[in-house]
């Protein structure tokens, strides 16, 4: 369950940040913000949010006992959220943008490696992921 939920949060922000005006908007983000401070606020808004959704998520699994405790969840969350989707960002910021198989078969391997990196346990004590 816990790795669909990753898997689901990933896929729709780097989808999201790979297509349309979600890449533009993301481009004029990273190249702008520097000389007007609201898009980097902006910016900043937008990774509070994804990280919060990710922190949720990895909350819940500790709280299941699918996650051992990690010390600083949100510093958890705010990696997990840079695995998902730091690739995807920067491939449609370079004009050369995943398509749907390279963002699934990234944020399945970003997320199998991040789950078993924090000692990830399916119900029954298997540390693996499928």
């Amino acid at each position: 369950m816990s790795r669909s939920v990753i898997m689901s949060l990933g896929r729709h922000i780097a989808t999201g940040l790979s297509v349309g005006v979600g890449s533009r908007i993301g481009y004029l983000l990273l190249t702008e913000a520097r000389r007007i401070p609201e898009l980097g606020e902006i910016y900043k808004n937008g990774l509070a949010n994804g990280t919060g959704l990710f922190r949720a998520a990895l909350d819940r699994f500790q709280r299941a006992g699918l996650l051992p405790e990690l010390p600083d969840l949100d510093h958890a969350a705010r990696l997990c959220l840079s695995m998902m989707t730091d690739v995807p960002r920067i491939r449609a910021a370079i004009g050369e943008p995943m398509t749907a198989a390279e963002i699934e078969a990234h944020i399945g391997f970003a997320a199998d490696l991040f789950l078993r990196g924090c000692g990830y346990r399916l119900p029954g004590g298997a540390l693996t992921v499928p």
